[in-house]
């Protein structure tokens, strides 16, 4: 079923794919990238080298799809990378699977809240957000294939849908043309609480909303995701309770809020900016 998923999902993303009027990235001398399935050392950024496994069909070319998975709480990023594969090849994708390792990505806050606060409650700066990887190494992978691809789609599961929906509120992601947050275990909603729950506290003015309202953000809700018990990566503070009743009930919460919102459930239901499908039955919810 999850299979099933994965391949509507990559055919709604490539119609997605045609949005944006950004410029291409900057051209320089790049080593080219394999074709097939490989593995890629990143350090174009002002965090840790990261791991990225990358799957290029013999078929791709300078304007095919890019697409980044974002991993869930196991920081499996191979394993994200081969269960797309088939989907790049069949839809000629560019799969793209950037891994945050436990050793310089440790908790939750490092990972998916993004690195924007520190253990004592201070800003980190922006270009150690663990969103900060994902415009450079967009850079990187069209330098790569020497395309000529103006922007990128993001997907992410469980822990990785989290770092999805923040990035759509929090990041500096000019070029990003779709983005999709599946099961994620809780929110942070578009409200005025205490980061991580809402945009204010220690987040304050680090969002623009206008911006982010704007960006096009698909929830994605597997409609058996609702015991929370199973969900390893799920956040059960009292602060959190509106986000914590499992993957459907937290993830219906975050329509209303978004006031401008447009969207489409597949089997339609429309609310601003957000996408919300709910269209199979997902086992688990996290992993």
């Amino acid at each position: 079923m999850y299979r099933r998923l994965l391949f509507r999902l990559a055919a709604m993303l490539v119609c997605l794919g045609t949005m944006s009027a950004a410029l291409p990235a900057t051209a320089k001398d790049c080593e080219p990238l394999a074709q097939g399935s490989s593995r890629i050392e990143f350090s174009g950024w002002s965090g840790p080298k990261l791991p990225v496994f990358v799957h290029k069909p013999q078929t791709a070319g300078r304007d095919s799809r890019i697409v980044f998975v974002m991993h869930g709480v196991y920081r499996d990023g191979d394993r994200y990378r081969d269960e797309w594969r088939d989907l790049a090849e069949k839809h000629d994708l560019i799969i793209v699977v950037p891994t945050f390792g436990r050793q310089d990505f440790p908790t939750t806050a490092s990972y998916n809240l993004g690195n924007i606060v520190g253990r004592k409650g201070r800003h980190n700066p922006r270009s150690r957000w663990s969103f900060a990887a994902i415009e450079p190494l967009f850079d990187e992978i069209v330098c790569r294939v020497a395309g000529n691809q103006r922007g990128y789609a993001l997907y992410g599961h469980s822990a990785g849908g989290q770092f999805v929906h923040r990035y759509v509120a929090f990041a500096d992601a000019p070029r990003l043309q779709a983005a999709v947050a599946a099961n994620s275990g809780w929110y942070t909603m578009p409200n005025g609480a205490a980061f991580p729950y809402g945009w204010g506290g220690d987040a304050a003015g680090l969002v623009s909303p206008e911006k982010a309202f704007q960006r096009p953000l698909t929830i994605l809700l597997g409609t058996e995701d609702k015991d929370r018990c199973c969900q390893s990566n799920a956040n059960l503070s009292p602060a959190n309770v509106v986000g914590a009743r499992g993957g459907v009930a937290s993830g219906r919460k975050v329509a209303p809020l978004g006031k401008r919102c447009r969207a489409s459930f597949l089997v339609s239901f429309s609310v601003g900016e957000v996408t919300f499908l709910i269209d199979v039955v997902v086992e688990r919810g996290v992993d």
